[in-house]
């Protein structure tokens, strides 16, 4: 992964070469491919480089361009031959160029909403020095961050937070509200991060600042088409040609390609198609598999992962799970800022980009998304009552499985009519919050609570985004939700350490747009969750995981790394319980129901509110003491 940073003064004043300097130096970020630095009066821009595709081999960024406009982006374009036909004479030159100068060609041709157009992952900066205005952007599933810093001098901003805490030399104090919402289990609030000193520019925002004043906004608000009367069979065709663009896009690179193999539908449909595209002649390499194994554990999916590699003749290469390491969280947190990553999390991911890196390759897909974007749900019932189509709702709740007819008469009143009705039911369709209504939960502070205004902020939460119909709201959730920004921080900070690029062909905007629209009953049939998913990979996919319906429990690996933090600091001496945020007597309440249910074979079920109680709370103790500085 590569990386941007940079400052401007809202009074006029020149940027030093020696602050860009001071900045670039204090990254964790690793630039593999040298670091660039761009200083113009009061406007100065650094590039971490790091290339990954062909274009990218010949980039020289940041550089002016002929209209005097300086960019530095991080990212990918996805959709490079639509942007240069849209280009017209222009764009002819630029076939061959790095994506920055087609983006920054569109910037300078249609002006600020030029990002509706992108497809890709990437976020950005364009100073414009004529209106000494610096201009700034994410891609709507933002997986290149965007850190800032404002103040009454001027503005900085950087893909990671220690080149501005470490380089600014920023106050370390911690945002408090956020941490609150964060081990409430209710993140709500936009933009903010655990550093008082710093924002986060939100997936989806942009944001302009020009003589010391700042305007932020989110611009990916386009209502999506309306495809809720396709039949099946033109929503399979329409989804296997994005998801082929979206696979053909996320292999363009300069190196090898490697995908993940789970043995889940997700990382298996990727490879898989991957590997028929490759076949067919419609990608240029082959893109090999990895892939981890657990012989007798309950996480262990070789059963399904060998049965992808068998239909598909090929061999993946197999990595080690890494075991947590307290001691090696507690580094991390001290030489990136970053949160450290959850045993569940680091434990194959780790392996995976180790691996790449010693095989001197910089991309790997992953299947993530599915999950997410492609479950189904009944979030499309109220929209088609409100269309007076109550019989096709009825009909569906009738043939929902393993239900009685109350159950599925209630399920046709709440779930259809409720939304419509009720703001509590209306934010647990729309918007995902599964907890409205609900208490906060018991093992925080009421004192802190209270201090913090955690119920305020709560009840001021609103979507970035308000798309027409409930289903379609629900679906953007998913890339909204707050947390998102919080948990893809320190994972898209791993792979920098080991010069990787880590791509989701199922996070592309053209795919995600299609899904937004989508027909909820094509989506979620007769009870079976990405029911479109599976139909649309007969053939590709081995049935055995096509139609496969369970996952393996990886809550185990948080419970086993969970015991080795203990070991080294019990419950009690972590910083959350010390400062009075967390009950400490009511983590180990739940800490004991845990350890019961890991060495009863992990079989009954535990909430999952105080599973994220046990880990986020320990993860803060770690961070605190290593980042902040407690």
């Amino acid at each position: 992964m590569s990386g941007i940073a940079g400052v401007v003064y809202g009074d006029g004043r020149d940027v030093s070469p020696a602050l860009l300097e001071q900045v670039s130096t204090a990254s964790a970020i690793r630039a593999d491919d040298g670091v660039a630095h761009w200083a113009g009066g009061s406007a100065g821009l650094i590039r971490f480089r790091h290339a990954t595709t062909p274009e990218a081999l010949g980039e020289r960024q940041p550089s002016p361009a002929a209209s005097g406009n300086v960019i530095a982006f991080d990212g990918r374009l996805d959709n490079r031959e639509e942007l240069i036909a849209m280009l017209g004479r222009d764009g002819a030159a630029l076939r061959q160029r790095p994506d920055e100068e087609i983006a920054l060609a569109l910037f300078e041709r249609i002006g600020d909403g030029f990002m509706r157009h992108l497809a890709g992952d990437y976020a950005f900066a364009i100073w414009q020095p004529d209106q000494r205005r610096l201009f700034c952007a994410r891609a709507p599933v933002g997986r290149r961050p965007f850190f800032y810093h404002l103040s009454a001098d001027g503005f900085a901003f950087a893909s990671e937070p220690k080149a501005l805490i470490v380089g600014l030399s920023l106050d370390r104090g911690v945002n408090e509200p956020l941490i609150a919402e964060y081990l409430a289990r209710r993140v709500v609030t936009r933009g903010e991060t655990f550093w008082r000193a710093l924002n986060t520019l939100p997936q989806g925002s942009a944001l302009a600042y020009q003589d010391g004043a700042l305007r932020q906004w989110h611009w990916d608000d386009a209502p999506p088409e309306d495809l809720s009367r396709l039949s099946e069979g033109a929503h399979i065709e329409r989804f296997n040609e994005l998801l082929d663009q979206a696979i053909i896009a996320c292999t363009r690179s300069n190196t090898g390609v490697v995908a993940q193999l789970s043995g889940g539908l997700d990382s298996s449909s990727i490879l898989s198609r991957a590997t028929e595209l490759h076949r067919a002649g419609k990608i240029d390499r082959h893109v090999a598999a990895i892939t981890a194994r657990y012989p007798g554990s309950p996480v262990d999916e070789s059963e399904w992962s060998g049965a992808v590699e068998a239909h598909l003749g090929i061999t993946a290469r197999v990595v080690q799970g890494s075991i947590f390491d307290p001691d090696a969280a507690r580094a991390w947190s001290a030489n990136t800022l970053q949160m450290p990553l959850r045993p569940n999390t680091l434990d194959t991911l780790e392996g995976n980009f180790r691996n790449l890196e010693r095989h001197g390759e910089r991309v790997l897909l992953s299947g993530e998304g599915g999950d997410e974007l492609l479950n189904g749900n009944h979030a499309h019932w109220p929209d088609e009552i409100r269309r007076g189509r109550i019989d096709l709702v009825a009909r569906q709740a009738l043939a929902m499985p393993g239900a009685t007819l109350p159950g599925k008469v209630r399920a046709f009143v709440s779930e259809g009519f409720g939304p419509l009705v009720s703001t509590t039911l209306y934010r647990r369709a729309a918007l995902r919050q599964s907890w409205a209504g609900t208490a906060l939960p018991d093992h925080l502070s009421p004192a802190w609570i209270e201090a913090t205004g955690l119920r305020a902020r709560i009840a001021a939460s609103r979507p970035a985004a308000t798309l027409p119909g409930i289903a379609a709201q629900n679906r953007y959730a998913v890339i909204d939700l707050e947390s998102r920004e919080i948990a893809t921080g320190p994972l898209q900070a791993l792979p920098n350490a080991y010069g990787v690029e880590y791509r989701h062909p199922l996070y592309d905007q053209r795919l995600l747009r299609f899904i937004l629209g989508a027909s909820g009953e094509v989506l979620f049939r007769n009870g079976a969750r990405r029911h479109l998913f599976r139909e649309a990979m007969r053939g590709t996919l081995v049935e055995k995981v096509r139609t496969r319906q369970s996952k393996a429990i990886f809550n185990t690996l948080v419970v086993d790394g969970l015991e080795r933090f203990y070991a080294q600091r019990e419950i009690a001496a972590q910083w959350p319980v010390k400062l009075g945020w967390v009950d400490g007597a009511a983590l180990q309440r739940i800490w004991n129901a845990y350890l019961a249910w890991r060495d009863d074979g992990a079989h009954f079920p535990v909430p999952r509110i105080e599973f994220g109680a046990l880990w986020s709370t320990a993860a803060l103790d770690i961070w605190l003491e290593n980042a902040v500085g407690l």
